[in-house]
């Protein structure tokens, strides 16, 4: 269970966003899977359905409730630092990413190929075209993207456009994740506060946890 929990945690952390410059309210995004590891397999039930997205000037809020407990991730884009909240099965873990992780992860990144069609849909009240895009590895997948939005996705900063529906894949696992939700509204600095009463861990020590 707490493989799991590390595998989405760690998804969540590289679907992270930039953040909008003239916009601060909350995105609700919808989940479905397509495809999980064997070690999920009969968990679907447990897995979360939404993802919250809070946005406020450089800051991020992503949550997410997973078997009874809950996911968290603040990132501050300017700074380049994350913090990773896990509250399940009775333990609170806090673990900080530095800017020299992020980066590092960032590093990794390789652009796909990427065609622009002229299908349109909406979504959330906002008008998408489709977009194809192929990996290197020769996969493909569709996105529908807005330019209504001025941001751009921490792993899609080569499309021209916030994606408000795509499908990404993380060890294994393929998520299907569509916006169902903007809502802009006033968010104060506490609301990307880290509460008190978490664990302090490191990234190797929380997997050294999921492999026991």
């Amino acid at each position: 269970m707490k493989k799991m929990a590390i595998l989405l945690m760690v998804s969540i952390l590289l679907t992270a966003s930039s953040p909008f410059k003239d916009f601060q309210g909350v995105i609700t995004y919808g989940i479905k899977y397509s495809q999980l590891p064997k070690e999920m397999k009969g968990m679907e039930s447990m897995l979360p359905s939404e993802m919250m997205f809070s946005i406020k000037d450089s800051k991020i809020k992503i949550e997410q409730s997973l078997m009874g407990g809950s996911q968290v991730v603040i990132s501050n884009q300017k700074e380049k630092t994350a913090e990773i909240l896990m509250d399940m099965m009775g333990q609170k873990i806090h673990i900080h990413m530095s800017k020299e992780e992020i980066e590092a992860e960032e590093a990794n990144t390789k652009n796909p190929e990427v065609t622009y069609l002229n299908e349109t849909k909406k979504l959330a009240g906002f008008t998408c075209k489709k977009v194809l895009v192929k990996t290197e590895d020769g996969s493909e997948s569709v996105m529908w993207i807005t330019d209504k939005i001025s941001v751009k996705h921490k792993d899609f900063q080569y499309l021209n456009g916030f994606p408000l529906e795509y499908e990404t894949e993380q060890e294994g696992m393929i998520m299907h994740i569509s916006a169902l939700k903007v809502e802009e509204k006033k968010l104060g600095d506490e609301h990307f506060g880290v509460p008190e009463g978490y664990t302090a861990m490191t990234m190797e020590e929380l997997t050294r946890l999921g492999g026991n």
